[in-house]
């Protein structure tokens, strides 16, 4: 496989870097991307032009850099915790408390209990 000196995806709002013509990092395609992080393979190349760090091997495909394309979808709030996931899916399901269970909640917290 051979790169270009393309760097970064070329659209106007994004940095370019250049990219070495033998990267030491792994890269990986879009469908490899996809299985590592479970993210559907056309949600990846769309968040390119959001920003995603992707180097450009031709005028349609591009490779990841794992650990660049992992921290920028997590730190872009793409990739979550599954447990904290699970944490979020219970509180955003639980009913609204009541007046009399916030205020036993207040006072246990306080220190009044």
């Amino acid at each position: 496989m051979r790169f270009t000196n393309a760097g970064y995806h070329s659209h106007p709002r994004l940095a370019h870097r250049a990219c070495a013509a033998q990267p030491a990092a792994p890269f990986l395609t879009s469908g490899q991307l996809s299985k590592e992080t479970g993210l559907p393979q056309r949600r990846i190349q769309e968040l390119v032009p959001e920003g995603l760090p992707a180097y450009q091997l031709d005028q349609r495909r591009y490779v990841y850099d794992r650990d660049e394309a992992v921290a920028w979808l997590t730190e872009h709030g793409h990739l979550i915790d599954p447990y904290r996931a699970a944490i979020k899916r219970l509180v955003d399901e639980a009913p609204p408390l009541t007046a009399e269970q916030a205020a036993r909640i207040r006072a246990v917290l306080t220190g009044g209990a």
